[in-house]
């Protein structure tokens, strides 16, 4: 091990198992959604064949658990993401911005505000499509 240490290759090896485990652990993470959310709806359907066996209702609770009771294109849902998003890219200017050595990379959180910015205006802008009063206020 000291001579691993004292050659620099130690460095090297850990260099390259730090890389490997930082392109790896987000494919692992969706690997492990999506195999729970597949166990999941394998359950579903189980005591879904069941209930049809035995000849008893199905409950709709039932086929809609895990999902929200509002639609992703709910107005509110959609001004939250894109507050969140333009708040994320405020923080991320200022971030970069006061911290001297990486002060060069604060468009990179511009470039998230503007995204922001863009979901605003296109919420604003499809305001009066929505249902019955079911749109945000915004002016």
């Amino acid at each position: 091990m000291q001579s691993l240490i004292e050659s620099g290759e130690l460095q090297q090896v850990l260099g390259v198992l730090v890389g490997l485990c930082a392109v790896l652990m987000p494919v692992a993470i969706v690997f492990i959604v999506l195999h729970f959310r597949h166990r999941r709806s394998t359950e579903t359907l189980a005591t879904v064949r069941y209930l049809a066996d035995k000849g008893l209702p199905v409950p709709a609770d039932l086929l809609r658990a895990g999902k929200d009771d509002r639609p992703a294109s709910d107005p509110r849902s959609m001004l939250i993401t894109s507050l969140s998003t333009l708040g994320a890219g405020i923080g991320l200017m200022i971030f970069f911005y006061t911290w001297t050595p990486m002060r060069f990379l604060w468009g990179i959180g511009a470039l998230v505000a503007i995204i922001g910015v863009a979901q605003l205006i296109g919420l604003w802008l499809t305001r009066k499509q929505a249902p019955d009063g079911a749109g945000v206020d915004a002016g």
